[in-house]
């Protein structure tokens, strides 16, 4: 409900580690937004007693381990390699995910993070298949981290999806 647009993009510097594929900072601001979420799941639950459900959607797989680690730290489960829970046992009330585009074809959200993890397009961000997997697996919000003005020399789809959306400004 914080957003005023159904897609957000949080313009995101920060430095790339070429041997893992993975961007701390970016995966640092996914973290923080996803508490906000989490405050907000926790005192506003679903209509039909099911949990929210969030995903974090990276290209990378250093990424994802990247993230997976922070998830484990701020959660507490330190086992969870995929799915992470917040609530009371058996009713939880958010449902989070980590996962790479590739894996979550097929698959939806409530609430979608994606992280581009690099600070420049590469032909496998601009692959117009997997750029479109990532963008439309949210039911509600889809919240994009990445270095926008980079993206925005990108050819072909990602270059226009990065230039021409009204995203909301927000840092």
């Amino acid at each position: 409900s914080g957003f005023k647009q159904r897609a957000v993009w949080f313009d995101v510097k920060g430095k790339v580690d070429s041997r893992t594929n993975s961007n701390n900072v970016e995966a640092k601001k996914i973290i923080e937004q996803l508490q906000k979420f989490d405050r907000w799941a926790k005192e506003d639950p679903r209509n039909d007693g099911q949990p929210w459900e969030a995903a974090i959607l990276t290209f990378y797989r250093g990424q994802e381990r990247e993230i997976r680690n922070l998830l484990r730290k701020w959660s507490g489960d330190r086992k969870s390699v995929r799915y992470f829970y917040r609530g009371k046992g058996a009713s939880p009330y958010l449902s989070i995910q980590v996962c790479t585009v590739d894996r979550f074809q097929g698959h939806e959200a409530d609430l979608v993070m994606l992280s581009f993890t690099k600070n420049y397009p590469t032909s496998f961000l601009e692959s117009p298949n997997r750029l479109n997997v990532a963008i439309t697996r949210a039911r509600y919000q889809l919240v994009v981290f990445g270095n926008r003005n980079a993206m925005k020399r990108a050819s072909g789809v990602l270059g226009r999806y990065a230039n021409d959306l009204p995203w909301e400004k927000k840092l």
